[in-house]
């Protein structure tokens, strides 16, 4: 793709291991001296070591395998920045990917389980004409239920503006810009006026939600005596408890207790939950009735548009037989 980076076809891979002798003929010696290792190595406890000679010999598994389809699969080979200091500029740091982009392989294996049934379930496989094409499994049975929440109970819109008027655009040239930050708090802070009970409020990283809270908590205006505005934060604070998604797995579960029971007591107005797209807090987890009367997305954690994965992603999609109902 350019001088950094090449992109070849998921075969290439063979040839690459062939380079290192790593054949059909002779994978099954090799597979079988890396979990002798594993096993010295690993004794009563799993290292750091005996976990990436496993993660090898998976991978290795797979490539090999009989029916292994290599058009499904992306050879990219990405030169990285070398970081350390004084080392030789000619021995540049590699990084080899072999990328899947047929999900469909994940089901083949557990068909090859001798699995009678498989049951898949979600409320985001629709349309299901596209899921089973993208998955390469018929599905022989099929139920779709409509939502338990009707129309009139719900409002989903877009706020394209602030309260003082500052488009509220959460692009990456955008969310630095202080008057973005703040119309954004203050935007917060009316739905906190207004809607009773719980709010979550979920940012695409963690990094933007640290950034935006920080800058919240500084009041960026003076009144007409000289002492300055609450900041977005003291605004918010007086209106709900506020509660942030912690990075730990183990405090989250306290983090989600603590908001149900704050929005349970009679003597306050709720309480709203900072948290992260695709995070602990966003999947899998139902905030019902008066824990979620209000739900804010801060904009959504896209890949970047040019990152290798994606654009050779767009690529095997746009080679794929496209079905009559895409």
């Amino acid at each position: 793709m350019n001088a950094e980076c090449a992109t070849f076809p998921g075969a290439f891979i063979l040839t690459l291991l062939g380079k290192v002798k790593l054949n059909h003929d002779t994978i099954s010696v090799f597979l079988g001296m890396v979990d002798q290792c594993v096993s010295i190595i690993q004794g009563d406890k799993a290292t750091t070591t005996t976990c990436t000679l496993s993660t090898l010999a998976s991978c290795l598994r797979k490539v090999f395998r009989s029916e292994v389809r290599f058009d499904d699969f992306r050879v990219h080979i990405r030169e990285e920045e070398n970081k350390r200091k004084g080392a030789p500029t000619a021995k540049v740091p590699r990084t080899l990917n072999f990328w899947c982009f047929n999900p469909g392989l994940g089901l083949l294996d557990l068909a090859q389980l001798g699995i009678r049934s498989m049951i898949l379930t979600s409320g985001t496989l629709a349309p299901l004409d596209a899921y089973a094409y993208e998955m390469r499994v018929p599905l022989q049975v099929r139920l779709e239920n409509n939502h338990v929440i009707d129309p009139n109970q719900v409002w989903i819109g877009v706020i394209n503006r602030g309260p003082n008027g500052q488009q509220l655009n959460s692009n990456f040239k955008s969310r630095d810009s202080t008057g973005y930050q703040y119309d954004l708090g203050n935007t917060i802070v009316q739905v906190c006026r207004f809607i009773p009970d719980g709010i979550l409020v979920f940012f695409p990283s963690y990094t933007m939600m640290s950034n935006f809270i920080t800058a919240w908590e500084v009041s960026n205006a003076v009144g007409p005596d000289g002492k300055p505005f609450p900041s977005v934060m003291e605004r918010i604070r007086k209106l709900k408890h506020v509660i942030f998604e912690p990075k730990s797995s183990a405090e989250c579960a306290t983090a989600i207790q603590e908001f149900n029971t704050k929005n349970d007591d009679e003597s306050l107005s709720g309480a709203i939950f900072f948290a992260v797209c695709r995070g602990k807090v966003s999947e899998g987890l139902d905030f019902a009735d008066r824990a979620g009367r209000a739900v804010i997305v801060v904009g959504l954690p896209y890949p970047p548009q040019f990152d290798p994965k994606v654009v050779l992603k767009k690529h095997y999609l746009d080679e794929m037989k496209v079905p009559p109902y895409a």
